[in-house]
């Protein structure tokens, strides 16, 4: 999973684009209906592209609180979000492919606790082990795993107390 951000990084640097790290973005500007901008602490910085991976209604909220609101996509409901751990494992299980996933015994019952903003005791868990399809990936008799729980949506939760 992580070669893929690395790629794209690569990728973009060769291509020309600027990155700006470890700085709080204010908000995206626009002109005639076209991001042209960002404001960065305080200083206006022009851009040819803005993309910006925020979730859509904390976007319009926070970086373009003077635009129209796309009413239609921000009343949509909340997708759920997810809790990822990345491991080291000092040990290899054969049972285990690159793709695994651990189904919970009641699926449904899943659904409705993350629908009620809960964290189901019986999760379903997806595991990705790079390590058994690229072996540098992991230390010699070790795999990697990415690991991955359904979370509900961020509605203010104590989430350690739920993790």
């Amino acid at each position: 999973m992580y070669s893929i951000t690395e790629s794209l990084y690569k990728l973009a640097n060769e291509l020309g684009v600027q990155f700006h790290f470890n700085q709080k973005v204010e908000a995206i500007e626009v002109a005639h209906k076209k991001a042209t901008g960002l404001k960065i602490e305080g200083r206006r910085i022009e851009f040819d592209r803005i993309v910006c991976n925020m979730d859509v209604f904390h976007a319009y909220q926070q970086l373009l609180p003077q635009q129209k609101h796309p009413n239609r996509i921000l009343k949509q409901p909340n997708s759920t979000s997810a809790l990822i751990f990345y491991w080291r494992i000092q040990k290899t299980f054969p049972e285990l492919d690159l793709h695994n996933i651990l189904f919970s015994n009641d699926y449904q019952k899943e659904f409705q606790a993350l629908d009620d903003g809960a964290i189901d005791d019986d999760a379903t868990v997806y595991i990705n082990i790079t390590s058994k399809y690229h072996t540098p990936d992991a230390p010699e008799r070790c795999e990697n795993w990415f690991t991955m729980i359904n979370l509900p949506y961020n509605q203010g939760q104590q989430w350690e107390a739920l993790i």
